[in-house]
C-alpha cells in the first residue's frame, strides 16, 4: 500500500462528503460486486485523460484495491 497516496485520499475523503459517500458504497460491496465495478470503472476510463479524470481513476483504483478502502475509512474514522 501506497501511505502517501492513501494520506492523500484520506484527507480528500475527510474534506468532501461525496467522497465519503462513495467510500461507504464501496465498503457495502462484495467481493464480486466490486469486481464488476473494476470493470466499469476501467471501460469508463479509456480515453479520459484531463487531470479530473486521471485523479478520479487514481481514486478508484486505490480504493478498488486490496484492503485500501477499509485502510481509509479506518483513517478518516467511519469504521
Amino acid at each position: 500500500m501506497n501511505q502517501d497516496l492513501l494520506n492523500e485520499i484520506s484527507v480528500a475523503c475527510k474534506e468532501d462528503n461525496r467522497l465519503r459517500d462513495i467510500l461507504r458504497r464501496i465498503l457495502s460491496m462484495n467481493e464480486n460486486e466490486i469486481k464488476e465495478f473494476k470493470k466499469k470503472m476501467n471501460v469508463y476510463f479509456i480515453g479520459r485523460d484531463s487531470q479530473e479524470d486521471l485523479e478520479a481513476k487514481q481514486f478508484f483504483s486505490f480504493i478498488l484495491n486490496d484492503s485500501n478502502a477499509k485502510a481509509v475509512a479506518q483513517k478518516i474514522g467511519i469504521i
